[in-house]
């Protein structure tokens, strides 16, 4: 038998088989950034977030009714959280670490993303 002790916060399996788990537990900074993509990472937060949370978006970013899109959510932070690189474009991964550090910080309230099966 091999034994893994690991210190986390709960239990954590050595190797993640359900993908959305795995992207939740990024999304909340439980796995280290090097083991994921940050845009990856943001595009799922934020089509769960428009899904599930969209007050909180819209109250931490005054999102506009028409943003209904993960793309369109992005490009929207990065217009307004300084995330344009030099020439202007959206920068999507400084978009990204805006919204995962804003989801991390409990800037947009508290958030259950886990729910009992029906």
């Amino acid at each position: 038998d091999i034994w893994y002790v690991i210190d986390t916060p709960g239990i954590m399996w050595p190797k993640l088989e359900d993908q959305e788990g795995a992207r939740i537990l990024a999304m909340l900074g439980s796995i280290r950034n090097t083991a994921y993509e940050v845009e990856e990472i943001g595009w799922f937060a934020s089509e769960l977030l428009l899904k599930c949370f969209r007050n909180p978006l819209a109250e931490r970013y005054k999102l506009p009714e028409d943003v209904v899109s993960p793309n369109q959510l992005l490009l929207y932070i990065a217009q307004t959280r300084s995330g344009l690189d030099k020439g202007g474009k959206p920068d999507f991964h400084k978009a990204s670490e805006v919204l995962l550090n804003d989801i991390r910080s409990g800037k947009l309230g508290p958030l259950s993303l886990e729910h009992a099966p029906d």
